[in-house]
């Protein structure tokens, strides 16, 4: 649940640039920031990125925002100005894919023409108590020579924050419809033949009380309430799971020396198994040393309790942070903790200049509620890769509580005609086990994934662009009955978009897919793959 917490942030209100890249809004390469130590669902402003009421938080009250106030606090905190600002924009995107296999995995190569027709509305409000965000879109898909059904796609981002009682009281909400594919070893096409996608509906509820009584001390007091409907990969049952996050904390800012106090419950549950999945209740002291003002070191002490299939074993956790910043452009921030099931650990390290952005994370952390919807960069970053411009990790939920490592990095490079950029994914998740643990999981939801890709903007003209992007991906299952199953993808995309007038767009492309799976056979099958041209129109009302 940390990682979901990592997620909450104000939607930036932009549209998307086409159903393209709308149909692979998937989330990058989840991972934790400020998992162990520090309140999770905190964003903090990157360096070098300048901080508004829509993006940014406060810093908190430590040398670097150790607590710090949810980008929604921080929007309904903004100081009363000009009156309140509503922005809507509506638009509709059409497209016409014509493919020569419309169903690349199932072995039997089916070439169909694919119209898709998109309307979208974006949407915000903002006053000096309530602010509220987000956009939504619904797909309609028809195929043409009926090689599948016609069908709609919604998808939708709601984000509401307010300030209840000036300084102390806020709400935060957020809402999700955002398709996932309901088989992690389906090919994935980038488009609208990607016909395993399937709507995933989550909302989060967040009370909280956040006060900073002077320059040095603060305090929060949260609950956070996530809820999903999914559909389980093995058994396709659609469930609904559900988290409950509670934290207190007061902290002491070091000027040389700091502390902070933290008391964490943490409880997932789910429909299947009739009962907690998975519950820790963790007590934690950290002691701050600032030794300069680029630098913090902490070291942390405490105790957790840990419930897991029956198991309830309490144990001690302690481990250290450091929190680097030495110039404004860069940021890197390591947390490593001994905790119940090992060593733990989240680093995150952000550099943004005007030419170039580098983003690299690595995280080993313990849930079952699957991939986050955010970034890998640090929250308040941009992601240097435009959405669309990766094949990025399926979103998988798991009966029980999984042990995930991740590591993530993507680079950009920006100049007057060219951006380069490059994003490389790992993800590992396993059952969790425990010494002395008497109820075996199920390790068939057990996988690795790596994920790559390299893109090429190139700007012909002031109104004319050309973008190469190819990437490539695998899946392979580590345990029960998917030992052994794999999928690995190759794609190679080429378009050209060209701004008619200010309200208008045109795109064409083709895209060539090869794939090799033994999903189906458990038999190494190079499969047909797919060739495919597009044209697409995009206009803004």
């Amino acid at each position: 649940m940390n990682d979901v917490r990592a997620s909450r942030r104000i939607l930036r209100p932009t549209g998307p640039t086409g159903p393209a890249r709308a149909l692979l809004a998937a989330p990058l390469l989840g991972c934790a920031f400020g998992a162990w130590g520090q309140y999770a669902g905190a964003p903090v402003v990157a360096p070098g990125t300048p901080g508004t009421a829509a993006t940014a938080a406060p810093a908190g009250t430590g040398a670097f925002g150790s607590i710090s106030a949810p980008s929604a606090a921080a929007a309904a905190s903004a100081p009363a100005g000009p009156p309140p600002a509503t922005r809507v924009q509506f638009a509709i995107d059409s497209r016409l894919v014509h493919t020569d296999n419309a169903t690349p995995d199932l072995g039997v190569k089916q070439s169909d023409t694919v119209l898709e027709v998109q309307p979208s509305v974006v949407f915000e409000r903002r006053g000096p108590r309530i602010t509220l965000s987000g956009n939504a879109a619904v797909s309609g898909l028809s195929y043409l020579n009926d090689s599948q059904p016609a069908r709609l796609l919604p998808r939708a981002r709601v984000d509401l924050a307010s300030k209840l009682v000036e300084d102390w009281a806020y709400f935060d909400a957020w809402y999700r419809i955002d398709p996932t594919f309901d088989d992690p070893y389906a090919t994935r096409p980038e488009a609208a033949t990607s016909y395993k996608l399937e709507p995933r509906r989550r909302y989060e509820l967040s009370p909280y009380l956040m006060h900073r009584f002077n320059e040095l001390d603060s305090m929060l007091a949260r609950v956070d309430y996530t809820h999903a409907r999914i559909t389980d990969f093995l058994t396709k049952q659609t469930r609904t799971t559900k988290g409950l996050d509670k934290i207190v904390s007061y902290e002491r800012a070091p000027r040389s020396f700091g502390l902070q106090i933290e008391i964490k419950a943490h409880d997932e549950s789910d429909d299947f198994t009739q009962g907690q999945t998975l519950s820790t209740r963790e007590a934690r002291l950290w002691l701050n040393w600032q030794p300069q003002p680029q630098l913090v070191l902490g070291i942390v002490g405490g105790r957790e309790k840990t419930s897991l299939l029956a198991d309830t074993p309490t144990d001690t956790l302690y481990g250290g942070r450091v929190t680097w910043r030495p110039d404004e452009r860069s940021n890197l921030r390591v947390t490593v903790e001994h905790r119940y099931f090992g060593n733990g650990w989240d680093a995150v390290y952000a550099h943004n200049s005007a030419t170039t952005t580098i983003g690299l994370q690595a995280s080993r952390t313990v849930s079952s509620q699957g991939i986050p919807d955010n970034s890998v960069l640090p929250p308040g970053s941009a992601s240097p890769v435009p959405v669309g411009g990766g094949i990025n990790p399926a979103a998988l939920y798991s009966v029980v509580a999984q042990l995930r490592e991740s590591a993530g990095f993507q680079a950009a490079l920006q100049g007057r005609r060219n951006r380069i950029y490059l994003q490389v994914g790992y993800l590992k998740q396993q059952a969790l086990q425990m010494a002395g643990q008497t109820n075996i999981p199920d390790p068939s939801y057990d996988t690795e994934q790596k994920s790559a890709s390299l893109g090429w903007d190139y700007k012909l003209g002031p109104l004319t662009t050309l973008t190469v992007i190819g990437d490539g991906s695998r899946i392979e299952g580590l345990g029960g009955t998917n030992l052994g199953r794999y999928t690995t993808q190759y794609s190679l995309r080429v378009e050209g978009s060209r701004t008619l007038s200010p309200h208008t767009t045109a795109t064409v492309g083709a895209r060539r897919l090869t794939v090799k799976s033994n999903s189906t056979t458990l038999t190494s099958v190079d499969l047909d793959g797919e060739t495919a041209i597009y044209a697409g129109l995009r206009y803004k009302f």
